[in-house]
């Protein structure tokens, strides 16, 4: 219920309106969406993605660059990391060759990366927002994930994965092989064959990135 509260004040500030219905508007949604997200006392995964999406694309170290410039901003600045945000989890299993599908990149300061997330290399990085709440309490709706390539599989983790042509964030487990959500309202899911299952990368921190605006 809190955060709800606190969701829609941070909406209502950015987009500079008065109600909930009007924020709906914003986003591109029919005003009586609204009317569910207040019985349901909750916004939509789907909202809730849109509005960062334009955070993102109004904040200034959201970058949108060619590989030129990538590249010359990777060798002047040594201490500063380009990390790629994968939109709506349009990733696949091969996201580190396929950079036809990175849109938007995200300056991070490896020093703080390091403070935050315990991490010393920094390869094969990649960021999504969290969509819907199966990860709650340790991972929460909206929050954006810092996941890496290590080609590790360690039991109990958490990862990203690719399993029958959809992307999920669970816990692995080894035996029986099968992914947990951390939120016990959903059900594990079963692994048959362990070649259908897909690890893009483990999940080493999410943060929240609070707004204020002035």
């Amino acid at each position: 219920m809190e955060n709800f509260k606190t969701l829609v004040e941070e909406m209502k500030l950015y987009f500079n309106v008065t109600s909930l219905e009007m924020v709906a508007e914003k986003l591109g949604l029919k005003k009586s969406t609204a009317i569910g997200w207040r019985q349901r006392k909750r916004i939509s995964s789907h909202a809730i993605l849109k509005f960062n999406q334009l955070k993102y694309k109004q904040n200034n170290y959201i970058n949108s660059v060619d590989k030129n410039l990538q590249q010359t901003e990777k060798i002047n600045n040594k201490d500063t990391i380009l990390i790629p945000f994968y939109k709506n989890y349009y990733l696949s299993s091969d996201f580190i060759s396929n950079s036809n599908i990175i849109t938007q990149t995200i300056p991070f300061n490896k020093n703080e990366l390091n403070h935050m997330f315990n991490l010393q290399e920094f390869l094969k990085i990649g960021i999504v927002s969290m969509i819907g709440n199966s990860m709650e309490p340790t991972i929460k709706e909206g929050e954006m994930i810092v996941f890496q390539k290590d080609n590790s599989s360690i039991e109990g983790g958490i990862y990203i994965v690719e399993y029958q042509k959809e992307i999920l964030i669970k816990r692995l487990k080894k035996r029986p092989l099968c992914l947990i959500s951390d939120n016990k309202e959903y059900p594990n899911i079963n692994i048959k064959k362990s070649n259908e299952l897909k690890i893009i990368g483990r999940i080493i921190g999410a943060y929240k990135i609070n707004y204020k605006k002035l």
